[in-house]
């Protein structure tokens, strides 16, 4: 992949309020899909599962199952991924670079990621599609996560392990409590390096706003 730096486009959102609650697009918009009855049924039960499947003008689009959970901040919840989730995200760069990124990912019923996988494929570039990104998890006595990062010719380029400390807590994944406990890192020839040679490309997706579907 090429050294980039994406440029981070914002949507409009309906309510600064909420963006400035969250801090995180894709909660402030499962925030905006909630209807007046669910959020009474949250007041009520504390908890509710909700089938999401979102999509916006750039044709990005995710699908899964949400855990929404009543917290002490009025109109504030928390929102857990759990089960199955897929998500598609388009990318864009200066001089034309172009890209689709698709996520695949399994969570547990605490939000933890047991499984994902992250896709990119360069319009643009000779590249065949490529794994960027490997997530896996093992249980034991405590639950660690293993995330592997890919250059594009396959290398793998750092493998960090971290121990998920609050993994019986139901919590979005992003916002978990974790140790690393292990990191490896390696330039593109496969040579071990320190974390301080490697050069990451800097790039966003775009946060075109994502509405439930109808």
């Amino acid at each position: 992949m090429k050294t980039l730096i994406i440029v981070f486009i914002v949507g409009s959102i309906s309510s600064c309020a909420v963006f400035d609650k969250y801090q995180d697009n894709k909660h402030t918009w499962y925030h905006a899909s909630l209807t007046k009855a669910e959020k009474d049924s949250i007041e009520t039960k504390g908890l509710i599962a909700k089938k999401w499947e979102g999509k916006n003008t750039n044709g990005d689009f995710s699908k899964g199952k949400l855990y929404v959970v009543k917290t002490g901040i009025k109109n504030y919840y928390e929102f857990i991924e759990t089960g199955v989730w897929i998500e598609k995200h388009s990318a864009s760069a200066a001089k034309g670079w172009k890209a689709i990124v698709k996520d695949s990912a399994v969570y547990d019923v605490f939000g933890n990621i047991l499984f994902k996988e992250k896709i990119m494929d360069e319009l643009n570039d000779s590249n065949d599609p490529f794994i960027i990104e490997k997530w896996t998890s093992t249980l034991s006595d405590s639950l660690r996560q293993t995330v592997v990062v890919f250059y594009s010719n396959g290398q793998i380029k750092s493998k960090e392990t971290f121990t998920v400390l609050d993994y019986k807590t139901i919590r979005s994944d992003d916002r978990k409590e974790k140790r690393l406990t292990r990191i490896e890192t390696y330039l593109k020839n496969g040579n071990t390096c320190s974390p301080s040679e490697l050069n990451y490309d800097i790039w966003y997706e775009p946060a075109v706003p994502m509405k439930k579907s109808k």
